[in-house]
């Protein structure tokens, strides 16, 4: 019997009993089919791609999957909102939208996920999967969702989860901004999530904090870490990618924007081309930080490629050596702007880059 008949049927004849992904009963016979048809027929066309990205040998390889991976879920998501759209309040209608809250992550399916899981299961169990997909999603609708499960789920870590996601959003909103009221409005949301978690611990169990825990701690420590907002930048002394010394100090009078990449990161270079075009005729710096693990490889990408910026090399230990330590740099997508006494004025994470320019430009005119 092929497997997409099978899963059916089992799904038909368990009904109103099959559990869903949020831990509730199913029900609808017609849409439960409809809902399980579609979710066999995306991890057929899925299941191979994320291998398929891991084994990926060149950047170009890798962004071509990605692409071909965004694009699938553009493709079914409009289909499993059909089925919530139906009935966003029922079980079916449930895992339907959790479905796209999941894997679409940006768009107009997901928005009207995040709202219609907001006003109709805010307090449902495995919420705080949601949650931590929405760490590079910020928008107004997410933290509409993330205020509605503080105010409406029973369970404290799906609480401690979405107040450390929230706190997250304004943490950045205060680094792209320098409005102090923000980072003491963040400050009380860590300790918000920090109680939510120290509640549900229970004393005959281990006391290692779950991962939600952690990312607020080291969140909280950033605001407040050697560099923080409003510090005079740690020096960076290494050599670039051809080998030759040099610091970040050397461009003390002039602003700059430090831009951590790797080969795989394709908005990054884009980002670094419109600064190096714009900012051409202005006391503008764009410095890399790279952390490809074979300096070779990529000193023969940005040749080929055409990179002008000039960038400091991780070295063998990649994102583990000294400079991500000091800046408390936990990937490639982090932007600091560095104003011309070489203080840290804007830090900006990944996809949150829209005040970019205003930013830079309010710097350039501290210097007029």
């Amino acid at each position: 019997m092929p497997k997409t008949l099978l899963l059916v049927l089992t799904l038909l004849v368990a009904g109103p009993t099959a559990q869903g992904q949020f831990g509730v009963r199913s029900g609808g016979f017609e849409r439960a089919a409809q809902y399980r048809r579609l979710v066999t027929e995306f991890d057929m066309l899925y299941r191979d791609l994320p291998k398929d990205l891991r084994d990926a040998k060149t950047p170009e390889q890798r962004e071509a999957i990605q692409a071909g991976m965004a694009r699938l879920v553009r493709e079914y998501a409009p289909e499993f909102m059909a089925i919530a759209n139906e009935n966003p309040k029922d079980a079916i209608g449930l895992e339907a939208l959790g479905w796209v809250a999941r894997r679409a992550m940006s768009g107009t399916e997901f928005d009207a996920s995040l709202e219609l899981l907001a006003e109709h299961h805010p307090g449902v169990p495995g919420l705080e999967v949601i949650c931590r997909r929405l760490l590079y999603h910020q928008t107004e609708k997410a933290g509409k969702f993330l205020e509605s499960v503080i105010n409406n789920n029973p369970d404290g870590n799906v609480r401690g989860a979405a107040l450390t996601v929230l706190a997250i959003f304004t943490k950045r909103a205060y680094e792209q901004g320098g409005d102090k009221a923000l980072a003491a409005k963040a400050e009380k949301l860590f300790g918000r999530a920090w109680g939510e978690f120290n509640a549900v611990r229970s004393p005959g169990r281990s006391r290692r904090p779950n991962r939600d825990s952690v990312r607020a701690q080291r969140e909280f420590e950033d605001l407040r870490g050697p560099a923080a907002i409003g510090k005079t930048a740690p020096d960076i002394e290494g050599q670039d990618l051809d080998g030759i010394e040099f610091k970040l100090s050397d461009y003390r009078g002039k602003i700059v924007v430090l831009l951590f990449w790797n080969m795989l990161c394709k908005p990054c270079r884009e980002l670094g081309w419109s600064l190096e075009s714009e900012y051409a005729d202005e006391p503008v710096a764009v410095i890399g930080v790279n952390f490809d693990k074979e300096r070779k490889t990529a000193r023969e990408f940005v040749e080929r490629e055409r990179i002008p910026w000039r960038s400091f090399w991780y070295g063998e230990t990649g994102p583990n050596g000294p400079i991500t330590k000091a800046w408390g740099i936990r990937g490639s997508t982090t932007v600091y702007v560095l104003d011309a006494q070489g203080r840290i004025r804007y830090k900006f994470v990944w996809g949150a880059l829209d005040s970019l320019d205003q930013r830079l430009e309010t710097l350039l005119a501290e210097l007029k």
